[in-house]
């Protein structure tokens, strides 16, 4: 009777030695490398623990799932995960996945503004990140009369910092906002020494009239001394009551104007006209550079009432209006000659296409 206990005995601890095996090398499989692309992960707010491991599963080549959830629920992983967007490398184990939800996403959704964009551009640029579906609906969320405008009274316009920014795709949109306003704020305080609107500084605009401004030099310069010079124009022109007489604002009225500036409806009814009248426009015609920014808070002074691009690249500026006459025409000189050449190569190109099908 004896030898049969011992006998039962043995067979059972034999079945639990194979069974706790191959649970270990089950187990231990989830540490092994995949050795496969990165891939992209996705997890749902409400997603199962167990729906999860199998996609990791799935996405590290692991045949074991079972076993991998085993692993997440022993860890208390499963009590522990994040939704968001992960980004799985390839030399990862399906462990170390799993172990990353935990941690929380790792791939954010990268959004760059740059200087010179309008909130058009900004929409276009939330739309290719993925972050949002659509640009028009972006639009409609910073519009004035949405409920998560930042500035409740106006447009928004000019005021989004020109940055890099990070986003967890499941953001909500009040989060995203909050975000873009932060980063505002601070980089205007870095610049201007404060983000108060209505506050008036050295150069005896308010905070807001100078973005607008700013906003206007980003479009007509390129380079930061010539910024610098534009502001000086454009101070003495205001200080003169006459109009600022701006190709960028007319362009930002008509949005999809392909033509040149002598080209430009000068006498369009448009708030954004800046030929018509004196003043500003209502708001800015996009984000201004922090050049833009300190080239109209501390102009140099000088006698320039005048600028015209110079056909280079630059600016050419002037202190009357027969000296700026010139400019223009020569500036405009320089461009009928380099379509000219253009036309020119152009139809050199198509000469020698057409000739070398003709003589095969």
């Amino acid at each position: 009777m004896r030898r049969l206990y011992r006998l039962v005995a043995g067979i059972i601890l034999v079945f639990e030695v194979t069974i706790l095996c191959g649970f270990s090398q089950k187990v231990s499989q989830v540490w092994m490398s995949s050795k496969i692309d990165s891939r992209e992960l996705i997890i749902q707010s409400g997603e199962p623990f167990r729906q999860v491991t199998r996609e990791i599963a799935q996405l590290t080549g692991f045949e074991q799932a079972r076993a991998l959830n085993q692993y997440g629920v022993l860890a208390g992983l499963d009590r522990r995960m994040k939704k968001g967007r992960y980004r799985v490398p390839g030399e990862w184990s399906p462990a170390m996945a799993l172990e990353q939800t935990a941690v929380g996403p790792n791939d954010p959704r990268r959004v760059k503004i740059n200087p010179g964009f309008t909130l058009r551009d900004c929409a276009r640029s939330l739309q290719e990140s993925g972050w949002v579906e659509s640009a028009t609906a972006w639009i409609r969320l910073v519009s004035p009369d949405s409920h998560l405008n930042i500035r409740r009274d106006g447009n928004l316009e000019g005021l989004i910092a020109p940055e890099s920014y990070f986003f967890d795709e499941a953001a909500k949109p009040e989060v995203v906002l909050d975000s873009l306003h932060n980063h505002w704020c601070e980089f205007m305080v870095r610049v201007a020494g404060t983000s108060n609107l209505n506050e008036r500084l050295r150069n005896g605009l308010t905070l807001y009239d100078s973005i607008i401004l700013a906003s206007i030099i980003e479009k007509e310069a390129a380079k930061p001394p010539e910024m610098a010079t534009a502001a000086s124009v454009f101070h003495n022109r205001l200080r003169k009551n006459w109009p600022l007489g701006s190709a960028a604002t007319l362009r930002y009225a008509l949005q999809e104007w392909k033509g040149r500036d002598d080209q430009l409806p000068v006498k369009l009814k448009s708030p954004f006209n800046t030929s018509r009248k004196p003043g500003l426009p209502p708001h800015p015609i996009c984000i201004p550079s922090e050049a833009a920014l300190t080239a109209v808070i501390s102009p140099p002074h000088t006698d320039f009432l005048f600028f015209s691009g110079n056909g280079e690249g630059g600016l050419t500026f002037n202190k009357n209006m027969d000296g700026h006459r010139k400019s223009v025409k020569s500036y405009y000189k320089k461009l009928d000659d380099l379509e000219k050449q253009q036309a020119q190569a152009a139809a050199s190109t198509i000469k020698t296409s057409s000739g070398t099908l003709a003589n095969p």
